[in-house]
């Protein structure tokens, strides 16, 4: 399978994470951190995973290090974004996530060398755009001020964790940078949710037997990351990571259709303008789909 197929798996995935996750946020969960603490212990047993059932060549210690350094960012990045849906609305915060792709392409022309044709630069544009559009409806937002600062880094720290997986995959093979990776993530990950150990400790007590499907998600997350780092790793990490932005795409389908069938789960406000504006994104997205893989 090309980047191609692996990026759109990833997005397909990720969309399935976020349903789950907002079912999760909304029905279950009282502090989102017990969230980001079944994603740190996923992507430690993922790494950890990859050492005893692959046989893993050794890569160079720098490399190590770079991958060690990428999953800290990654961790970052789930930090800043915590801070800022506990600032902003979630609907916000979300949408200008889908910077990451701006962000990662100005990254790999300075850093990786990559450049794109201008039609696949256009194409960049209109999937953040599309993105963005199908998230919030809108393009105009009106950020919180004490909010601004979490929000935009946020992306940018994503953009950093992922122009580092690709230098370390252009020097290393697959399956130990991705478990060095992972095990990166979660360390990192956990470092931050240690001062918020008693609100993690008093959810696992509440959430009980409810834990099982939380971490079941986060390690469907994991999974996405999987193909998401065999994206980059076969292609151009700015394209790679523009296409993931059709994830909202297919969250919204997945929303929209569980809201019909089953309105007690999830139940979408939908109207007449909110189908209009969802449709011009999705063609922002097929267009941009299209200009970025060919």
């Amino acid at each position: 399978m090309t980047w191609i197929g692996f990026s759109i798996l990833a997005a397909l995935t990720w969309a399935i994470v976020n349903i789950l996750d907002k079912f999760i946020l909304t029905k279950w969960v009282k502090d989102p951190v017990i969230v980001l603490g079944a994603l740190s212990v996923a992507n430690l047993l993922f790494g950890i995973g990859i050492f005893v059932f692959r046989d893993t060549p050794t890569i160079p210690t720098w490399n190590i290090l770079v991958c060690v350094l990428a999953g800290c960012f990654y961790g970052l990045g789930n930090w800043l974004y915590f801070l800022s849906i506990q600032k902003e609305e979630v609907s916000k915060v979300i949408s200008l996530l889908y910077l990451d792709p701006l962000y990662t392409a100005v990254l790999a022309i300075v850093f990786l060398h990559e450049l794109l044709s201008p039609t696949g630069y256009i194409g960049i544009i209109l999937l953040i755009a599309g993105a963005i559009l199908i998230s919030t409806d809108k393009f105009k937002m009106n950020i919180r001020k004490e909010a601004r600062l979490t929000i935009y880094l946020a992306p940018a720290a994503f953009a950093i964790c992922n122009v580092l997986n690709k230098v370390s995959f252009n020097h290393g093979d697959f399956w130990p940078v991705l478990a060095y990776y992972r095990i990166g993530s979660g360390l990192g990950l956990m470092v931050i949710l240690c001062f918020k150990y008693r609100t993690i400790l008093e959810e696992i007590k509440r959430l009980k037997g409810k834990l099982i499907l939380i971490f079941s998600n986060e390690s469907l997350n994991v999974v996405g990351a999987l193909f998401f780092a065999l994206a980059i790793a076969g292609g151009f990490v700015s394209s790679a990571n523009a296409l993931t932005a059709i994830q909202p795409l297919f969250v919204f389908i997945f929303a929209t259709g569980i809201s019909v069938l089953y309105p007690q789960i999830i139940n979408e406000h939908i109207t007449k303008k909110i189908i209009t504006t969802k449709l011009f994104a999705i063609i922002l997205l097929i267009t941009g789909t299209i200009l970025i893989t060919t």
